[in-house]
C-alpha cells in the first residue's frame, strides 16, 4: 500500500475539481505517524458533505478506539438514513 502513493497522488490529482455526492466520513487517530493532518488539506472541498472526526489514536483506530469509532459510525449511518 505505501509503494502506491506516486501512482495515487497521480489518480487523485486526475480527480481534482470533482465533488462527491454522497456523504462521507473520514476516522483518523490524531498520532497516526502514516496519516497526516496535512493529507486532508481541503476534504471538503471533494464532498458535498463530509464528516472528519479525530480520535485519540494512532495508525488502527478501530482497534485502539473501537467504541469511539463505533459511536462515529452509528450516528454516521443512522443520519443518512
Amino acid at each position: 500500500y505505501y509503494r502506491a502513493f506516486g501512482e495515487d497522488a497521480k489518480r487523485w490529482a486526475g480527480l481534482a475539481g470533482h465533488v462527491w455526492p454522497m456523504p462521507g466520513l473520514y476516522v483518523y487517530g490524531k498520532e497516526d505517524p502514516v496519516i497526516i493532518p496535512a493529507y486532508l488539506h481541503n476534504i471538503e472541498a471533494c464532498f458535498d458533505t463530509i464528516e472528519v472526526k479525530t480520535v485519540d489514536a494512532r495508525h488502527f483506530v478501530q482497534e485502539e478506539k473501537p467504541q469511539e469509532v463505533a459511536g462515529y459510525l452509528n450516528a454516521f449511518l443512522h443520519g443518512a438514513a
